[in-house]
């Protein structure tokens, strides 16, 4: 089972570079790829390397209308170098869900790997210049949907890869693969929660004391989905599960996380606190031990639709920044970036719109390396079509000038919303227990490339 790439060249429009206050805020509109690709473009995730090179993951989607996985890598001003998309089958759902980097410069882009009838876990392993050097689409043996989610890497280059495994009846079990720098499988534990049909986690973190954490999310037995947090040791062994939920029957949807330089651990998502179907952005904090909840939600009015979709916790500030996106009273999605305290105070709060457009705009993932701030997302225009949304800031979010090209960039009106959220244990129906894996190693020779990508203006 091979994985092959296509060639994916990016005809784009760059914007002047903005007031002198940033040194460069880049809109990368990816409105003309090859003729194989006339469709969307969407970036989940993105990185910085050391020497400053940004790569996001994501997908693009063909003519024919499906999703191959795509990584795209620029420079530091924000000029596509090379972009492939990742594809094994005829009709994929794929999406590049989260990116990093070991301790050798090394890129791995965890990518679900749709066949036409189930989804698999892949893991591709590149090197700065996005040649592939291995890589392994992982299964289940026994043919259920193996979702992957979130990934982070550990100090001794120890990767951790969390999900879930969906039997196809609506019934979902969180999963977390322990994979070394050579993608040969270490570990892996599947976890069973009694009375909750549907279990995932979305994202992984490793402590300062080496234990992991995962969080996602938990269905109850009243079809209302809580936070799910557990903590494993190093041998995957479960040391402590916990549930979040929100007064009444309602549901909180988590999407990312981070920890701080005290092991203290941010979630962001969205929470439902009414009987209607609106959402406010959310985000929690709990200690490393999983106990002394705060948290806080916002919306932007009372009939929106408000999510958190990336945390980053920067330690030379001490402050927390999440992005997203809120409704605005035209039910227009604008993007949105807040820069918190530790405490979960807001420090600022931004809204970014195109004013030239009456289209969504939303910010999936953030990453901050010394003083540069990269934010990324996808806007809708023309045709209903998404492109890639990419911002690098040089300077912090609450200095910010008015505008930068089409982009009205304002203070935002925000309503801190009164919910209530309570944490407490939760014991699993089967402890962890190894899964029946298929670790199906594909060597480089089987996936190609596409060549670097000249930029045209």
């Amino acid at each position: 089972m091979g994985i092959k790439s296509s060639n994916v060249k990016f005809n784009y429009i760059k914007f002047k570079k903005a007031q002198s206050v940033i040194s460069y805020v880049l809109t990368n509109r990816l409105s003309k790829l090859t003729s194989n690709y006339n469709n969307d473009v969407f970036f989940a995730s993105n990185y910085i390397d050391s020497q400053g090179n940004i790569f996001h993951g994501g997908y693009v989607m063909n003519n024919s209308g499906y999703r191959e996985g795509m990584v795209t890598k620029m420079d530091t001003n924000s000029n596509v170098l090379k972009s492939i998309s990742i594809n094994s089958y005829s009709n994929p759902n794929n999406l590049v869900h989260k990116l990093v980097e070991d301790s050798e410069g090394f890129i791995y882009a965890l990518h679900r790997e749709y066949t036409g009838s189930t989804y698999y876990t892949s893991l591709i392993k590149f090197d700065k210049d996005l040649i592939a050097q291995q890589s392994f689409i992982a299964s289940d043996t026994s043919g259920r949907h193996f979702f992957p989610q979130g990934m982070t890497i550990d100090s001794n280059d120890t990767i951790y890869i969390v999900g879930s495994l969906h039997d196809g009846s609506n019934y979902d079990k969180p999963y977390i693969l322990k994979v070394d720098n050579n993608l040969n499988i270490l570990d892996n534990k599947l976890i069973d929660f009694s009375g909750s049909s549907a279990n995932l986690f979305t994202d992984v973190r490793v402590l300062s004391n080496g234990e992991i954490v995962t969080f996602g999310y938990s269905r109850n037995v009243q079809s209302q989905y809580d936070i799910l947090i557990c903590k494993f040791d190093d041998s995957l062994n479960l040391l402590t599960s916990k549930i979040i939920e929100v007064s009444g029957a309602y549901n909180i949807i988590t999407e990312k996380m981070d920890i701080d330089s005290s092991d203290n651990i941010y979630m962001a998502g969205r929470v439902n606190s009414s009987l209607s179907r609106d959402y406010d952005a959310l985000i929690c904090k709990v200690d490393k031990d999983l106990n002394n909840l705060s948290y806080k939600a916002f919306n932007h009015d009372d009939n929106s639709y408000d999510e958190f979709n990336s945390v980053y916790y920067n330690s030379s500030n001490d402050s927390v920044y999440v992005v997203g996106n809120m409704n605005t009273s035209l039910q227009d999605y604008n993007a949105v970036v807040f820069k918190l305290n530790n405490d979960l105070t807001v420090q600022s709060a931004l809204e970014i719109n195109d004013s030239s457009k009456n289209y969504r705009e939303e910010f999936n993932s953030i990453y901050i390396s010394g003083t540069n701030i990269l934010i990324s997302g996808t806007t809708r225009e023309e045709s209903n079509r998404y492109f890639g949304l990419n911002w690098v800031l040089t300077q912090d979010v609450d200095t910010l000038p008015s505008s930068i090209g089409t982009f009205d960039i304002t203070p935002l009106y925000y309503v801190e919303t009164p919910v209530s959220l309570t944490l407490s244990s939760i014991v699993p129906n089967t402890l962890t227990a190894t899964m029946s894996v298929n670790n199906n190693l594909v060597t480089p020779t089987n996936i190609t490339l596409s060549d670097v990508v000249n930029n045209t203006y």
